[in-house]
């Protein structure tokens, strides 16, 4: 996902606060930008040590860990994840693995392409069925504009905690988001919203 939807997932949590939490498969480091303010101590963790010594260049994470998000070790006490483009990049069976480790996890967010893009280096293709019956709402997003919906379709936006209060409709409708089940997140701060909302007016 771009910039879009890495500005969506910081404003839906804009009046939240983590006291750990970790961005698996953190890539360069772009959420961990976002969601620095949010966050008491950031941990990044990328298999891929380019991209993590780009994220290092940001200075927004605590600690950063090279590792393989298969391999990794959650904490006891964190108390979010965020799984940004990742889930399509592992086996079925190693995501169903990851998805029930993530149980104990207060508030996970998880996005992934709705369609499969083998040049992209997809592995597994993940529906927002298959993300509900694990306990999350979703959500589908259109693409950054420089992402082409033709190969990877719309973004899946997977959320599921239990410290968010829930109603917005509107909002969600505004930033072209549509909605697959009943349960709409509140996007709580006024900063938040307009920090999106300008982005969408500028591009």
């Amino acid at each position: 996902m771009g910039l879009r939807e890495h500005l969506l997932i910081a404003a839906t949590f804009s009046d939240s606060y983590f006291h750990k939490a970790i961005d698996l498969g953190c890539g360069d480091g772009s959420l961990g930008s976002m969601l620095r303010r949010k966050v008491g101590y950031l941990i990044g963790i990328d298999s891929n040590p380019e991209k993590l010594e780009m994220a290092k260049e940001r200075g927004v994470y605590d600690e950063l860990i090279l590792s393989d998000i298969l391999n990794y070790q959650l904490p006891v006490d964190a108390d979010a994840v965020f799984m940004v483009e990742s889930l399509e990049h592992i086996s079925k069976e190693a995501g169903y693995k990851i998805l029930t480790s993530l149980n104990q996890i207060p508030t996970v967010v998880i996005t992934t392409p709705s369609k499969f893009c083998s040049s992209n280096g997809h592995i597994s293709l993940w529906t927002a069925k298959e993300l509900q019956d694990f306990g999350y709402s979703t959500y589908l997003a259109k693409r950054d504009p420089r992402f082409s919906e033709i190969w990877m379709g719309k973004g899946i936006i997977a959320i599921k905690s239990s410290t968010l209060s829930y109603n917005i409709r509107n909002l969600l409708a505004q930033n072209d988001l549509t909605a697959d089940v009943n349960t709409i997140l509140v996007i709580g701060a006024v900063a938040g919203m307009v920090t999106f909302m300008y982005y969408l007016a500028k591009n």
